[in-house]
């Protein structure tokens, strides 16, 4: 699971012909104009249909890119394939379900299912935020599935979790963002997401 940062517009009403459409362009590529709020649109099912987490630590590389069906990892002359899906669900009651499929080749089937609890982020001026633009998600339990083997963490002082930045969300697409930079023992790691979704 994984995510990154960008930047949004305006929101305001606006009265057409008796109609009351709402402007909901929080994120740089969202829609102008929707009839439906926000969330709304975030709430449903959607499947993963493409992604690209790049990772660097010290003066290496590695990309993984998604498709809805795959994933190649590829670092230095090296890369590998595996077979692969990603789906999520939102509730309108505040909680999420992530579960990811992978199938190395020659190897199991992993399923990691990840459940846990969303929110929208409010404005915030010093990480360049608007209202509604990312979005929380804190994880409460891990299972993890290979084979016949199971085992299943529970998180029962979850962190602030992790934030999404809605880069754009449609009633059918959504593309989402994130970034991270960790510094241990003169050691810098930083890690670029973007996740696209399209409604199942």
């Amino acid at each position: 699971m994984k995510n990154i940062i960008k930047s949004l517009a305006l929101a305001a009403v606006v009265l057409v012909s008796g109609a009351s459409f709402t402007a909901c362009k929080k994120g740089e590529n969202d829609p102008g104009i929707s009839l439906r709020g926000r969330k709304a649109r975030f709430v449903g099912e959607w499947k993963t249909t493409a992604g690209v987490t790049k990772s660097t630590s010290g003066a290496g590389t590695t990309t993984e890119t998604y498709t809805e069906t795959g994933v190649t990892y590829t670092s230095g002359a090296g890369s590998a394939t595996s077979t692969w899906s990603q789906t999520l669900t939102v509730e309108k009651d505040g909680t999420f379900k992530m579960v990811e499929n992978e199938t190395p080749q020659g190897g199991n089937t992993t399923t990691t299912s990840a459940k846990g609890r969303w929110m929208f982020a409010g404005k915030n001026k010093d990480a360049e935020l608007k209202n509604k633009e990312a979005v929380i998600l804190t994880i409460t339990e891990v299972t993890t599935t290979t084979g016949g083997s199971s085992s299943t963490t529970t998180v029962t002082n979850p962190d602030n979790g992790f934030i999404w930045t809605i880069d754009q969300l449609k009633n059918d697409e959504m593309i989402v963002k994130y970034s991270t930079s960790t510094t241990s023992a003169g050691s810098t790691t930083s890690q670029d997401v973007s996740w696209t979704f399209t409604s199942k």
